[in-house]
């Protein structure tokens, strides 16, 4: 009976001590964890600055596609892509301004044209960058994307000796497809939904006319030489058409092939310009037979010195 007892409690006194055991290391783990999140932070020498922060400022960067939080609140503003403050960009600016007196370039996040400044002259650097893209170097599949104009295209696109005139006439295009964008212009519902490509491609279609009539193709007009084209809101019209047969033909090809078509895969692809420059060219040769085709083909003819060669940015 006393062999049993003793079993007995001998086993009571292992279980007991395994859970003081237990409970140790669990009181322990949970003060430890909290003493240890408590401790200061050692203080960090390296400073990473974001592209556009001044050289005296101090802070680190987020991740990549993370930005920090703004105070309760205040508007938040993203940090200056790399190129708003270069030399060439201020050179653009200063040459700008002086052609344009009442003119205005705005070349930081979040500034405002000041109140004495024409609002139909003001550029802002930014919609600068997407316009080059897709008029000068001919892509305006990638115009939509700033922070690779601004990073991979910098030098490519920011010329110190860039015409204001040709800025100017950028905009004065860029604005007519606005009004046109927002009164009702003749496109399909797919390319409506895609904003933020269309529009360039349709910048891009305007350079591609005043090329083909002009035999000019493999070239790009300066943009200062298209702005009296008489009837602008027309030649809109007619690139949103041969938008619109681009996009039929790129379906249809897709459907030939038995492959399923993506509209916005189809707009980030380089087949969208070839098939858009087959649609102008197609166009071109039957605009002699329009109401007036003649007389416009012929206001779209430049001097072969207006013409210059395309930028590269592939």
């Amino acid at each position: 009976m006393r062999a049993q007892h003793g079993v007995e409690h001998g086993a009571e006194a292992k279980l007991a001590s395994w859970v003081r055991r237990r409970a140790s290391r669990l009181w322990c783990g949970f003060f430890g964890g909290v003493a240890s999140r408590s401790r200061p932070m050692p203080r960090q020498t390296a400073v990473a600055r974001w592209p556009g922060m001044a050289s005296s400022g101090r802070g680190y960067a987020p991740p990549a596609g993370r930005h920090p939080r703004p105070a309760s609140g205040s508007t938040y503003l993203p940090p200056d892509l790399r190129g708003f403050r270069q030399p060439a960009t201020l050179a653009l600016k200063k040459a700008y301004e002086g052609g344009y007196p009442t003119g205005y370039m705005i070349t930081k996040r979040g500034e405002t044209r000041p109140a004495d400044r024409d609002e139909i002259l003001t550029v802002d650097i930014a919609m600068l960058a997407k316009w080059l893209m897709a008029w000068h170097c001919q892509r305006p599949n990638i115009a939509y994307n700033e922070n690779k104009l601004f990073d991979k295209y910098f030098e490519q696109l920011f010329k110190s000796d860039y015409l204001p005139a040709d800025i100017a006439g950028l905009a004065g295009w860029s604005r007519k497809i606005e009004a046109k964008w927002n009164s009702g212009l003749p496109l399909n519902e797919v390319l409506l939904a895609s904003p933020s490509y269309s529009k360039f491609h349709l910048l891009y279609t305007v350079q591609l006319f005043f090329s083909a009539a002009s035999n000019q193709i493999d070239k790009v007009p300066a943009p200062s030489a298209t702005v009296g084209f008489p009837n602008p809101d027309a030649l809109i019209g007619f690139a949103a058409n041969c938008y619109n047969s681009a996009l039929d033909a790129g379906m249809a090809e897709y459907q030939d092939k038995g492959r399923i078509f993506s509209p916005q895969n189809w707009l980030k692809a380089k087949d969208s310009l070839l098939k858009l420059s087959a649609s102008v060219n197609m166009f071109m040769g039957f605009m002699g037979a329009m109401p007036g085709g003649p007389q416009m083909r012929q206001a779209l003819v430049l001097p072969a010195n207006r013409f210059g060669l395309r930028w590269v940015a592939d």
